[in-house]
């Protein structure tokens, strides 16, 4: 088969390349997502599957906005009625993201179409919990981490709402592959980590941890050389 022109390998390249920089934008410390949800049961489940798949890729979420709040309506039986369903899911909600801010909105008499709509939504907006943050403080929980232990290293990647069910992984090489539903990531590994080998992996409190060793044939315990650094 003839091979495609050298003009179309450089654009595969260049989009590459502009793929990688978007991702760093997006996974720096000065970077995070807000999730918007409406207070019921399929929403709010959709929303923590979201939150453990952002989570594989490393994007932090700062907040979570819980929108179209019906006000009190006092001896309406239907507005009675949405009422104590919105406050039971917004309770649910209060507890699946616990940790994370929880900003409120009301539900609005017309769509917030234009800059003026979009500033009264803001002043509607009760975002006590984010009182004292900055906009660039980084969000909360933190991202893959990797510590020293006794025999090695740990690397922890925050998965929240994962159980061990959930999650397959593998080493191939430098990298780490990870699947989590039909969400995948590849983790390349830090140098030291490299020259390990993996001895286990667990996944609790929706945190996969992963356990490492030196490999002996790089780093002969018998030579009396000291595990590194990572």
């Amino acid at each position: 088969m003839p091979l495609p022109p050298p003009e179309v390998g450089a654009a595969a390249h260049a989009w590459r390349e502009r793929m990688r920089e978007v991702s760093a934008v997006l996974t720096s410390p000065a970077a995070s997502v807000r999730l918007v949800l409406t207070p019921e049961s399929v929403v709010i489940a959709e929303a923590r599957r979201t939150l453990t798949s952002l989570s594989l890729y490393g994007y932090a979420v700062d907040a979570v906005v819980v929108n179209r709040l019906l006000p009190a309506g006092g001896a309406d039986p239907w507005r009675a009625g949405w009422n104590a369903a919105q406050a039971h899911g917004l309770a649910r909600v209060r507890e699946s993201f616990s940790g994370i801010p929880v900003l409120t909105v009301p539900y609005l008499p017309a769509e917030p179409v234009g800059i003026a709509a979009l500033a009264a939504l803001a002043d509607a907006t009760d975002d006590s919990e984010l009182a004292g943050r900055a906009p660039t403080d980084p969000a909360p929980g933190g991202g893959m981490a990797v510590e020293r232990t006794r025999t090695g290293f740990s690397l922890r990647l925050p998965l929240p709402f994962a159980t061990s069910t959930d999650v397959g992984l593998r080493r191939r090489d430098d990298d780490l592959l990870v699947d989590v539903g039909p969400h995948h990531r590849i983790v390349t590994l830090p140098s030291a980590l490299r020259r390990c080998v993996v001895t286990g992996a667990s996944v609790r409190e929706g945190v996969l941890t992963v356990t490492f060793v030196p490999d002996e044939e790089v780093w002969p315990r018998d030579r009396g050389q000291s595990t590194p650094s990572p």
